[in-house]
């Protein structure tokens, strides 16, 4: 609980501490809606909300999304028909973006909503950032607090969700089956979702290098092949739940050719709140102070015989974190509580609920930590020196700018647009990790696509890229930032390309030739993704290309 403490004195020193931007927080605007969903193409970040009463209008009612211009600092609403309350997202094969699910109407009356339980909803962004979205159809079953794959064919994988409003998947109205779309195949039931009832809503999952789907729900994990319908158990999970409300940060971990490009997931976080507390409506107890877990554990499951090995604990407590996936591929981490769980009570439902205003969450985590897979073990984590003074708990998120720096918003653990403690939160911020006051390398040009096997490419350092450090410290990384909400980046990951280097030029410059992606499309599925060239921890900026050959199924 320290950290809250310290945050007004390290604020305000900051200025005088370095005249830096490296490791700093800055206000950059404001999001119009709170940011519970979001995600960033072409120059812009989509933002979605839940129907509320934000200020921002669009047809003559309140905006629950909006589109924000990175270049200009500019912010236009979007016009949605169904509540997208707890939905969740990604991209197809061809780029398109896709949004499922959401809630029931709360006042079509006054924020004109509809029911978006069921509704399919695609927007195809644009440089101008003028791309509407779209409600296109439904899925097999009303879904809300759903999750969401890229499948190697381009489809998405959509699994659990509730078909009812709730706190907890619980067995009358969860969804405990996954369907795929664009598919004609119905939906089909998973054991882990159903023996997770009722601690199996945003269950964590993964496409992993075989095609299949890595899920973990409550404390159980399993292992779903899409295709054959096959479902293999997996040990269960130690120390802690690691799903929505327990909501741990979860991460693949970088994908390297060094290591075979060997599959492992970590989760960071969570709680061990037992589930016999929490009714279907609400939390049973007092639940705002109980400590989340340090805990960290990863999982290799492919391997003949996996299991759950505990990793360095985290140098906090915390629940609702997020992994945001650095051009280095470190990871950083970032929002969250120390105490409680993700999930709010509405006053006007439940008076005399024990809340901190309305958040089942308190002491918010200001402070961002960086996990280096790399290091020995005992030394992969660094606490950074610097903390944000603003709160981002329930329905916050973060997402990897091409630029490195990190794009954070949102945080409303509230029923509705809120000023008491924590209020609705509509500033957007931009946290510039540690590389920024370095000198970086000029950022890859003329690639705006990357097939699966397909030809390599060039790119040529020059004196000043490498800056006098090794030509064996570059790497060529791709990052996909993917759909964030909920505490997870859904759909991310970081690969290392094979490059090789010629022989250093009288000039000090060194020409690389980078392989393209592995033939392998399930290493890194198709969609968007932000391409780096990293010299000695320093990376470029980041370009965007398209992944795949640009297909759905």
């Amino acid at each position: 609980m320290r950290e809250q403490l310290c945050v007004a004195v390290t604020v305000a020193l900051m200025g005088s501490v370095s005249a830096g931007i490296a490791n700093t927080f800055q206000v950059i605007g404001n999001t119009g809606v709170s940011a519970m969903q979001m995600f960033y193409d072409r120059g812009h970040l989509y933002i979605l909300d839940k129907a509320e009463n934000n200020a921002l209008q669009v047809a003559g009612h309140p905006a629950w999304a909006a589109v924000y211009s990175l270049a200009d600092n500019t912010l236009r609403a979007l016009d949605v028909a169904g509540n997208t309350f707890c939905a969740n997202g990604g991209t197809l094969g061809n780029g398109t973006w896709v949004n499922y699910g959401g809630t029931g109407a709360v006042d079509p009356g006054v924020y004109h909503d509809e029911n978006g339980l069921q509704d399919i909803r695609l927007v195809t962004p644009n440089a101008q950032g003028d791309a509407q979205w779209h409600t296109v159809g439904k899925m097999r079953k009303p879904r809300w607090y759903a999750s969401i794959e890229t499948l190697p064919d381009g489809r998405n994988f959509i699994a659990g969700g509730s078909f009812h409003g709730g706190f907890l998947g619980l067995p009358y109205h969860s969804g405990a089956t996954y369907e795929l779309w664009p598919s004609n195949e119905p939906e089909m039931p998973t054991r882990i979702l159903q023996a997770a009832q009722p601690c199996n809503l945003y269950p964590n999952t993964a496409v992993m290098p075989d095609g299949r789907i890595f899920m973990t729900a409550g404390y159980s994990a399993a292992i779903i092949d899409p295709i054959t319908k096959l479902e293999i158990a997996l040990p269960d999970i130690p120390t802690a739940w690691r799903n929505y409300p327990a909501s741990s940060a979860m991460s693949i971990l970088p994908l390297r050719p060094s290591r075979d490009y060997r599959f492992e997931v970590l989760l960071c976080g969570g709680s061990s709140i037992s589930g016999s507390v929490l009714g279907p409506q609400r939390a049973l107890v007092d639940i705002t102070q109980m400590l989340a877990t340090k805990s960290c554990v990863k999982i290799a499951p492919l391997d003949p015989n996996p299991v759950w090995i505990e990793q360095d604990p985290m140098l906090v407590e915390r629940v609702m974190g997020t992994f945001v996936m650095l051009p280095t591929l470190k990871l950083l981490l970032i929002n969250g509580a120390q105490s409680g769980l993700a999930g709010y009570a509405d006053r006007h439902q439940f008076p005399d609920e024990p809340t901190v205003g309305e958040s089942y969450a308190d002491h918010p985590t200001y402070r961002p930590h960086l996990f280096d897979p790399t290091k020995p073990i005992g030394s992969r984590w660094t606490k950074m020196p610097i903390m944000t003074n603003i709160p981002r708990m329930y329905h916050s998120t973060a997402i990897l700018l091409p630029d490195g720096s990190v794009a954070l918003a949102g945080s409303n653990p509230n029923a509705d647009v809120s000023s008491a403690n924590y209020a609705t939160e509509y500033r957007l911020e931009a946290f510039r990790p540690y590389y920024f006051d370095w000198p970086r390398p000029q950022p890859i040009q003329g690639v705006t696509h990357l097939g699966y096997g397909g030809p390599a490419f060039t790119h040529t350092l020059d004196r000043s890229d490498l800056n006098g450090e090794p030509v064996s410290s570059v790497m060529i990384t791709l990052v996909r930032s993917a759909f964030s909400t909920h505490g997870v980046n859904w759909g991310q990951r970081g690969l290392e390309l094979v490059h090789v280097a010629g022989p250093l030029r009288q000039d000090g410059s060194v020409q690389l030739t980078v392989n393209s992606l592995p033939a392998n499309k399930a290493l890194f599925p198709p969609g968007k993704a932000l391409l780096f060239v990293v010299v000695g921890d320093r990376p470029s900026h980041g370009i965007e290309v398209t992944i795949g050959p640009g297909t759905v199924g």
